[in-house]
């Protein structure tokens, strides 16, 4: 019985850390904020600048309409120019 798996998860499978072009393949949208997250980190390279244009992301995720936090104190955890690796990484 062939399995049809996506990439991402027969790396988890075979114990290989999966990459974001693995993420694009399924979640095109949230490649895309990432990528403009970044770019919007390098554009604006005083870290209150970028704070300012990131102030409503916060350390929560979306799901089914309800925001699920991603850490201890995710909901008031906001998206700064030091954290953004961060929230990437726990996104």
């Amino acid at each position: 019985m062939p399995f049809n798996l996506v990439p991402m998860i027969w790396k988890q499978l075979c114990d290989i850390q999966p990459n974001e072009n693995d993420l694009q393949s399924i979640d095109a949208y949230t490649w895309q904020t990432f990528k403009a997250f970044r770019k919007l980190a390098k554009k604006h390279k005083d870290p209150a600048e970028f704070e300012i244009a990131t102030s409503e992301q916060t350390f929560t995720v979306s799901i089914n309409g309800k925001e699920i936090p991603l850490c201890d104190d995710g909901e008031s955890k906001t998206v700064s120019h030091d954290n953004l690796e961060e929230w990437i990484k726990m996104t």
